[in-house]
């Protein structure tokens, strides 16, 4: 069961990070060779809002291609912080919306129409995070 729960958490970490996945990169990546089990239990277990997408390669072939969508009450809440405030780290995502995925909110919200940039800062501790800010 450990490598089961190993390919769960490099597929979470990757779709996490805003990133999708088919079944061949899973393989060619993280070995794993059960990504349909894998997105399955991501999404009944771990609660991730995962969609996928058939898409066909130059001979034809239709294979699914997964990501994550930011759940809507949470998209919600981040975007009108953005609104108010002007910039959101992961760490402030985190910690007050219970997200672990604001690359992906971000993403959508770009997708939306926003205008976001990403800049590397030091926090008050000196460690590097990312700033999303409302470009103006």
């Amino acid at each position: 069961m450990a490598k089961f729960s190993t390919h769960i958490e490099n597929v979470k970490n990757h779709l996490n990070n805003g990133l999708s996945i088919t079944s061949w990169e899973a393989i060619e990546m993280y070995h794993c060779t059960r990504l349909s089990a894998v997105i399955y239990s991501l999404k009944d277990r771990h609660d991730m809002s995962i969609v996928s997408e058939m898409i066909s390669n130059e001979d034809g072939t239709r294979f699914a291609r997964y990501h994550q969508v930011a759940k809507s009450g949470t998209k919600e809440e981040i975007k009108n912080y953005l609104m108010e405030k002007g910039s959101i780290t992961s760490i402030i995502a985190r910690d007050m919306f219970n997200c672990d995925h604001l690359k992906v909110v971000i993403r959508d919200l770009k997708n939306d129409g926003m205008k976001i940039s990403k800049t590397l800062e030091a926090n008050e501790k000196g460690y590097l995070v990312n700033v999303y800010r409302l470009k103006k």
